[in-house]
Formats: C-alpha cells, sequence, structure tokens
C-alpha cells in the first residue's frame, strides 16, 4: 500500500473524472464500502462538487466496528498543521476498507470521509504512476 506523502491528490480527481457521470447523474446510486469480503455498508449519493460526491451513511453490521477510524481521519484532516499524520490515518482507513461503484466494481484508489450519517469521496479507477512502476517490479 502506498501512503500519500508525495502523491499529488489532483492527480486522482484528473484520472478519475474522464467520461464519469456528473454528481447531479449519480444522484440515488449506491456505493458500497466493504471491509474484506464483508459489506458495512451503503453510501446513497444525493449529490456533490465534482468531483466529489455526497452520499448518505447506511450501516450494515461491522461498520460501528471501523468508525474510529473514520472519525481519526477526519480529525487530523481538519488539522493543517502535518500532512503525513493525516497520510498515516488515511492509509489506515485503505487497509481497512474497499469501495465498489454502482455497477459493482472495486474503484482502484479513493479517498473517502465519513462523518456521522454523511460521507463524501472523490475516486479514480486509474493507478498512480508510483503504483504503475511498482506493479510492473513486482
Amino acid at each position: 500500500m502506498h501512503g500519500w506523502t508525495g502523491v499529488d491528490v489532483g492527480k486522482v480527481v484528473r484520472a478519475g473524472s474522464v467520461g464519469l457521470p456528473s454528481p447531479r447523474e449519480m444522484e440515488g446510486a449506491t456505493w458500497r464500502v466493504f471491509r474484506g469480503g464483508q459489506l458495512v455498508a451503503d453510501l446513497v449519493v444525493y449529490g456533490g462538487d465534482f468531483p466529489w460526491l455526497n452520499a448518505r451513511v447506511f450501516p450494515k453490521e461491522g461498520f460501528e466496528e471501523m468508525r474510529p477510524i473514520f472519525d481519526e481521519e477526519l480529525r487530523l484532516l481538519e488539522d493543517d498543521e502535518n500532512i503525513e499524520i493525516w497520510e498515516n490515518a488515511y492509509d489506515r482507513v485503505r487497509a481497512e476498507v474497499s469501495l465498489a461503484a454502482p455497477d459493482g466494481h472495486l474503484v482502484r484508489q479513493f479517498i473517502l470521509h465519513i462523518d456521522g450519517s454523511e460521507a463524501w469521496w472523490t475516486w479514480s479507477d486509474e493507478p498512480f504512476e508510483d503504483e504503475e512502476s511498482s506493479d510492473m517490479e513486482s
């Protein structure tokens, strides 16, 4: 798992935005959050500000165990002092969950925030350049 350190987060936006529907076109769509193979939350889109989507969170069994991870990530995101600390917290989120688009495919990259019953995220189906090079080395 690569951290976000040194990664142009704007690349998530650029890579994820090619040919994707607008938030308005996504309204009502259900994205899914998995932990391992277990569905832990449905995210039902109600809007957004491209390239971000906003959704209501409908937790499933197992979600409450993960809520502290999202709470900590969000707390650190609001602290502008040290981006590396937030990146480490976000790496923990990414190590715990995967995100599935409405068509069922798992998106390759995403930044997902959950605050109570609200979620917002952006995503990309394209790997970052540093991941492409590490994939080739494997």
